[in-house]
Formats: structure tokens, sequence, C-alpha cells
């Protein structure tokens, strides 16, 4: 999710080509938490980053937007495993999260709202 243009929408897409109920295994390189070291390194390097690494963002909060995916109406109904942790020998990415999302077993989201509702 580091790459795409529109990580909301990448999400969206996931759920809907998984089947009802499936299940969505991601690892993923995140922001680092606000006013950290690197912090300050992921947002200093990320336009180089984005130029020569295929558009790859250092600094994007795809976690809270797989958790967001996970409110009321969103495409996923259930975190099976969410684990955040640092890996210093990634730097700059060292902030890494991984888990399962479960896709709601129902029809009943409206697009626009969920787009809505994960850019929160």
């Amino acid at each position: 999710l580091c790459s795409v243009d529109d990580v909301e929408a990448t999400i969206l897409e996931v759920a809907r080509v998984l089947k009802k109920n499936g299940r969505y295994g991601f690892v993923e390189h995140v922001a680092a938490e606000d006013g950290t070291l690197l912090d300050v390194q992921q947002r200093v390097l990320d336009p180089l980053q984005q130029r020569v690494a295929n558009n790859c963002h250092l600094h994007r909060p795809i976690d809270r937007a797989l958790l967001n995916a996970t409110k009321s109406g969103g495409p996923f109904k259930e975190v099976l495993e969410f684990e955040e942790y640092l890996d210093d020998d990634m730097w700059p990415v060292s902030k890494q999260v991984a888990g399962v999302l479960v896709r709601r077993s129902g029809s009943g989201c409206v697009v626009a709202n969920l787009l809505s509702l994960l850019r929160t």
C-alpha cells in the first residue's frame, strides 16, 4: 500500500475481490510516531523515496487506514491480528505493522460512505 495512488480505494478493492468472510493478511511499513527521529527522517526522505522507489511513501499512515476499514460500515468486520513493531535493520521503513482483517459477509457497504469513513 506504500506505493498506490489511493490507499483507501485500494483497501476497498482488496475487500471487493475477497470472498465473504475472506481474510486479508498484510505486512506494511508505516509512518513513524510523530516527533521521533525516525518521523523526521521519513518526512525529509519521502519526496526522494517516491521518485527512486516507484512511488513508495515512507511516511504514510497505512496502519490507521487499515484499522479504519474495520469501523462501522467499513469493508472489513474484524481485526484478527494486528502487531506494530520496529525493525531497525529496515531503516528508513523501520516502523512496520502486520495483521489479518476479515471481510464483512454482507454487501451493505456504500462506496461513497466508505471512502469518507476511511479518510477520517
